[in-house]
Parts: C-alpha cells; sequence; structure tokens
C-alpha cells in the first residue's frame, strides 16, 4: 500500500490557497484544493512521474496540478509532500529553509 504524508508547512499551503482563492469564488477553491489532493495518491503509488529536483534538494521531485507544483520525496511507505507553491513563485528562494518535516499528518491510500 502507498502512502502520502504531508508536512505542516504543506498543509497550511492547502489553507493559504485555498483562502486565496475563495476570495474570488469558494467554488473554486473548493475545485482546486480537491484536484490538488485528488493527485497526492497516484504520485503515491507512481512516484518517479514527477520531475527531478536535485538541483534544489536532493531527492526532491515535483508534479505540476494546475498552476501549482507539489514538491515530494519518495519514501519508503510512498512519498512525503513538502510544499505545494503556485508556479510563478520564487522556488529556489521558498525551498531555500526547507527541512524534512516527519511530524506532518499522513493519508493512507
Amino acid at each position: 500500500m502507498s502512502r502520502f504524508q504531508l508536512s505542516r508547512q504543506a498543509e497550511q499551503d492547502l489553507e493559504d490557497i485555498w483562502t486565496y482563492v475563495a476570495q474570488e469564488s469558494e467554488q473554486a477553491a473548493d475545485a482546486l484544493i480537491d484536484a490538488i489532493i485528488r493527485r497526492f495518491p497516484k504520485l503515491a503509488t507512481f512516484p518517479e512521474m514527477g520531475k527531478r529536483r536535485d538541483g534544489l534538494l536532493e531527492g526532491l521531485r515535483s508534479f505540476p496540478v494546475k498552476s501549482y507544483v507539489l514538491f515530494y520525496r519518495i519514501t519508503e511507505e510512498g512519498i512525503q509532500i513538502f510544499r505545494i507553491l503556485h508556479g510563478r513563485r520564487d522556488i529556489e528562494s521558498e525551498l531555500a529553509s526547507l527541512e524534512p518535516d516527519t511530524s506532518a499528518g499522513e493519508d493512507d491510500t
């Protein structure tokens, strides 16, 4: 069984994304968050789908979902998602202080 785990920052990213998009439309915010979350099990099952981003952090991978990018690492159990960022953000700056957070929430798929 493949699992995915979200860091606290990734959980906060989801909340921030919803809040920002909901300013215009709660329905659009719900649809976007749903589209992002639906990718988690697929990535956990097929973790090598994502692009390698070793230049940012050893073992880091990324996968686009609409205008956002999921950043994760492959683990023995599946994947750990570190951040969910808009594709136009300064990714290097956002990930500069990235540290693995192993105490975050988990979900089974």
